[in-house]
């Protein structure tokens, strides 16, 4: 059964993100004939080039060669990314639940049954989760966008790890949800002052643990031109599903 057409408010769309942009950029020929009118443009690039971005001249300019030709190779040309677009989506770099597991390893909250680490607040615990999160590449993509632009904006999370045994364990004992309770409102609580909606990933997508996704989304991953399979990015279909949602957000 066809999905039905949904005309957005934003019609100009900039995507912009690391590796994990690849498989928003796949989705998109899936689902574009469900969002009428709609123009999406991707600038895409490896997170250790990404960080080479400026403002300059109230754009966001690359200051690395090699950054310029990624954005060239996948924008068709663009290499700067001006204020002009409706709405902005961000995409990986370095937001997924995984940035929370070296704090997991030695402090627990108090939601959490006692065991070998030190258990803080729950209100202590997020401010610390939120500290970690404050200094992922994601944020610091958003407040350079924010310099330029105060168009609405969706940060778009990592896909979760493969299914681990740790993971499937802290499922039983319904941690898992809890820790990702915690490590969405952190997120949200960085984003919201800035204008931004941070979209967790889909529960549709993820495995028995939250932590953890669907192995399925990993069959025939997508990834940037040169990079790798290591198991780690999402496929087409789960790029349509994450960036369906984003749209959904303007």
């Amino acid at each position: 059964m066809p999905v039905p057409e949904e005309p957005v408010a934003v019609k100009h769309v900039c995507v912009i993100g690391d590796s994990h942009t690849a498989a928003l950029k796949a989705g998109w020929t899936s689902i574009a004939g469900e969002f009428p009118g709609a123009d999406l443009t991707f600038f895409a690039a490896r997170r250790e080039l990404l960080v080479n971005l400026a403002v300059q001249d109230g754009a966001l300019v690359p200051t690395d060669p090699r950054l310029r030709r990624a954005f060239d190779l996948r924008t068709g040309g663009a290499t700067r990314i001006e204020p002009r677009f409706g709405g902005y989506i961000l995409c990986g770099m370095g937001s997924g639940a995984k940035t929370i597991l070296p704090l997991l390893s030695q402090h627990r909250p108090a939601t959490i049954a006692p065991d070998g680490r030190q258990g803080l607040s729950n209100a202590c615990y997020a401010t610390c989760m939120a500290r970690l999160l404050a200094l992922t590449p994601m944020m610091w993509l958003l407040g350079l966008l924010r310099q330029i632009s105060d168009a609405p904006a969706a940060l778009v999370a990592t896909p979760a790890s493969a299914p681990r045994p740790a993971f499937a364990t802290l499922a039983q004992r319904g941690e898992d949800a809890a820790l990702v309770s915690l490590y969405t409102r952190a997120f949200e609580s960085l984003a919201e002052p800035l204008g931004a909606r941070f979209l967790a990933q889909p529960r549709e997508t993820l495995h028995k643990s939250v932590l953890s996704t669907d192995p399925v989304y990993f069959r025939g991953g997508e990834h940037l031109a040169g990079d790798e399979d290591d198991q780690s990015h999402a496929n087409a279909e789960y790029g349509a599903i994450v960036l369906r949602r984003a749209l959904r957000t303007f």
